[in-house]
């Protein structure tokens, strides 16, 4: 279920789907913290995780029908993310939003320099997205636990 859950999460980043993207990080964080034996499930986890997918199919279902109004699920991810910091297995999100910026401004300054070269003239090399470091690189150094959490592993 825990990788389910991965999937998902990096699919709908992969596609812009922030909705879908921020329920699932947080339910594949249930679903870690069960697996490292920190979080144990009982009728109000799984009382909560079914309350999560009856959010998740319905901001799925709004991709193929943008007629579907929009659900504020903020109050359980506030659920999820309370479980969380109970159990001691709270995740920080910002550091996959550092690793994104940091993706970000990367392919900026290569835009950047492939502006700058051909202004220069012909001849000079042209900057491709190999330039930018893979995941395995950006992640050299990290702790243990973020990179073995989601954020260095796609």
């Amino acid at each position: 279920m825990f990788l389910v859950a991965h999937s998902i999460k990096g699919l709908s980043a992969m596609l812009g789907l922030s909705d879908v993207n921020q329920l699932t990080h947080k339910i594949e964080n249930l679903f870690d913290a069960a697996r490292t034996n920190k979080l144990f499930f009982d009728a109000s986890i799984v009382e909560l995780l079914f309350q999560s997918l009856d959010a998740l199919t319905h901001h799925i279902d709004r991709v193929g029908d943008a007629m579907l109004p929009r659900i504020d699920d903020s109050a359980v991810l506030d659920r999820i993310q309370h479980v969380l910091q109970h159990a001691g297995a709270e995740h920080k999100a910002s550091q996959q939003a550092d690793a994104e910026s940091a993706l970000m401004a990367a392919m900026e300054e290569i835009e950047f320099l492939n502006t700058e070269c051909s202004a220069q003239g012909p001849g000079l090399p042209e900057f491709t997205q190999d330039a930018v470091p893979t995941a395995a690189e950006a992640c050299e150094g990290q702790p243990a636990d973020i990179a073995a959490a989601d954020r260095c592993d796609m």
